[in-house]
């Protein structure tokens, strides 16, 4: 399978030099490139390395992905193997995760959610809304099979914060579904997941991703990255993670050698969810506040309706005319 993709890069750091040429998998192959004459003769290159091992590209299964944040003409973008045209498009679904040329999580969000669910609802009256078993068992089940799909792959993801919503979204809604819980019981999300003794999307979702040095230091030596705003970055992430965590980056690499301060990582998550859980507790303390308050203003003489301002006392007093 032929991929183009144009990454951008900043200024170099002191890491080692590596030259990708080619990611294969299997009986799938992904062609990085930096420009398209530059994958037209990779295409070309690996079309005639296969054809001497007796193997042939299938052009049909075989599409370009081009990154819209850069203009070439519509000649520049046509590609060949063996005189067939390859098509062109905007997202590529490759090894089950879906590659979007903007970058985008969001679509790859959206058919996680949906696997999740569809084993859910399979699951459902077997098992989830079975009476005869256990709460634990029912977590364990979910756990195994409806998480893995969900996060699964997500040591690459860079997630936004709409992202971790809708994860969350789905998660206590399927703690719900397995408790019994309706909205009118009024149970927060922090009591819904200490009955299921199970943590959030967000802690689950770091605890899969890993930290290889090479995604945290390393930067491509061609390229730029475009004006405005730009897209995270997985190092910035990863970052943006460890100050969460309170833990220092320098000290990183020292921690990760010795097996006994692993529990750093550990502590970490745990100061991330203590605070994530103050913060909602905060929260759900102001709006409690807001919603029990004494609303303060004038005084209509004649009912004692309390009005937000003075032209609205004045609006209301058209009532008894």
């Amino acid at each position: 399978m032929g991929v183009f993709l144009i990454f951008g890069g900043s200024k170099h750091r002191l890491v080692s030099t590596d030259t990708v040429y080619e990611l294969q998998y299997a009986d799938d192959a992904a062609l990085p490139s930096h420009s398209p004459l530059d994958l037209q003769e990779n295409l070309n290159t690996l079309a005639d390395a296969y054809r001497r091992a007796g193997l042939i590209i299938n052009t049909k299964k075989t599409e370009i992905l081009s990154p819209i944040q850069h203009s070439f003409p519509s000649s520049q973008l046509s590609f060949t193997v063996h005189g067939d045209v390859l098509n062109t498009t905007h997202q590529f679904t490759y090894l089950g995760s879906i590659l979007s040329s903007d970058s985008d999580l969001t679509n790859e969000i959206q058919q996680r959610v949906k696997l999740a669910s569809s084993a859910f609802g399979r699951l459902a009256n077997r098992v989830f809304f079975n009476r005869n078993l256990t709460v634990s068992t029912k977590v364990a089940v979910y756990k195994a099979i409806c998480l893995s799909i969900l996060l699964c792959r997500c040591e690459s993801w860079i997630p936004y914060r709409r992202h971790i919503k809708a994860l969350e979204a789905y998660h206590v809604c399927c703690l719900q579904s397995i408790l019994g819980i309706r909205w009118w019981h009024r149970k927060t999300h922090t009591e819904i997941r200490e009955t299921c003794k199970i943590e959030s999307v967000e802690l689950l979702l770091l605890q899969r991703q890993r930290l290889p040095c090479c995604l945290l230091s390393g930067e491509l030596q061609l390229g730029q990255r475009p004006v405005g705003r730009p897209k995270l970055r997985y190092s910035d992430h990863i970052k943006s993670v460890l100050r969460k965590c309170n833990i220092t980056e320098s000290q990183l690499e020292a921690h990760a050698e010795d097996r006994v301060l692993w529990v750093t990582c550990a502590t970490g998550l745990k100061n991330l969810a203590a605070a994530a859980e103050q913060a909602a507790s905060g929260r759900r303390a102001r709006r409690h506040a807001a919603a029990t308050a004494t609303p303060a203003g004038p005084v209509c003489p004649h009912c004692g309706r309390i009005c937000a301002s003075d032209f609205g006392l004045r609006s209301h007093l058209h009532v008894h005319l």
